[in-house]
């Protein structure tokens, strides 16, 4: 049996459980008693009831399963309305991404696969003596105003996918570059494009099939198929993935051999600066020259208006 106290204290217990049961039905009267009264439903006669109290446990229980349907219509509602929300948001993302961004990156003629065989041994060739492919290439100058002038397009871009290409022979490198930002031009940010440059990589026993000369490497047929040809022009180290650069721009002609839509660099590799750090590196003949942010955007600004 429980002894005197903890009968008191259960006692105290239930009269404090039930004076918060009746203070919570006192609330629900009192909202009750507001709705029914703004609506105007209880007529004089029903009132009399009412305040009898013999309808007031029925009408309560009614009201509050109606309030708590509302209740629960106002939850699943805002629930509607959050998920509603977090589409829309991710339907404008897309949109967006999809508006400020598009990949204009072109497929190579002839790629080469340099994993393809067990190259043995590269051999290096200077090609500078070659002639230029286009007029935008033929435009040389180290003037960032000239270049600027000249450009249809400049932009800073990173290096997304590098690509050694044949073309009748010649050998190209394929830059797949991913725009950050634009200076001049109609291109805009995030846009991929393709910019093709001379010099690139070709097996020898691909040389063989274009041209004649091939003999001078003095190699055997068998040989031949494991050696891979480095043709550099004028100096210029090819570019990697990742590497940051601003370029100078033209779209090729539709006379050109280059596949439609790519871009060559205006005036060759003076047509790109290298970021490095906070500079940028331009190769020119006699070695490189570097600029600062300040130098480029002062040059590019009469243009990019």
């Amino acid at each position: 049996m429980k002894n005197y106290e903890e009968m008191a204290k259960a006692l105290l217990a239930r009269k404090e459980e039930y004076e918060r049961q009746q203070q919570r039905k006192k609330k629900r009267r009192e909202k009750i008693a507001l709705c029914v009264a703004s609506i105007g439903i209880l007529t004089i006669s029903s009132f009399g009831i009412w305040k009898s109290g013999i309808l007031l446990q029925d009408s309560e229980d009614v009201q509050m399963a109606n309030v708590e349907k509302e209740e629960e219509r106002e939850a699943e509602k805002n629930d509607y309305q959050i998920v509603v929300s977090e589409e829309d948001a991710t339907s404008s993302s897309k949109k967006k991404n999809k508006v400020n961004g598009k990949d204009k990156s072109v497929n190579a003629v002839n790629p080469v696969d340099l994993k393809k065989e067990d190259y043995s041994k590269v051999v290096e060739e200077d090609v500078s003596s070659l002639s230029r492919s286009s007029l935008e290439d033929c435009m040389v100058s180290t003037d960032l105003t000239y270049l600027s002038e000249q450009a249809t397009e400049i932009v800073a871009g990173t290096v997304k996918k590098v690509t050694y290409d044949i073309i009748k022979g010649r050998t190209w490198t394929k830059i797949d570059i991913q725009i950050t930002d634009v200076f001049k031009g109609n291109l805009i940010t995030n846009d991929i494009i393709s910019v093709y440059r001379l010099g690139g990589y070709i097996p020898l026993k691909e040389y063989g099939k274009y041209h004649k000369d091939v003999a001078r490497f003095e190699v055997d047929t068998k040989e031949m198929e494991h050696i891979l040809l480095k043709q550099i022009f004028e100096g210029e180290e090819f570019s990697e993935v990742g590497e940051k650069s601003v370029f100078y721009l033209n779209q090729v002609s539709s006379e050109a051999l280059l596949p439609k839509g790519v871009y060559e660099r205006t005036g060759g590799k003076y047509g790109e600066l290298r970021i490095v750090g906070d500079k940028l590196l331009q190769y020119q003949n006699d070695g490189t020259k570097l600029y600062t942010w300040k130098e480029v955007q002062k040059s590019t600004d009469k243009w990019s208006k």
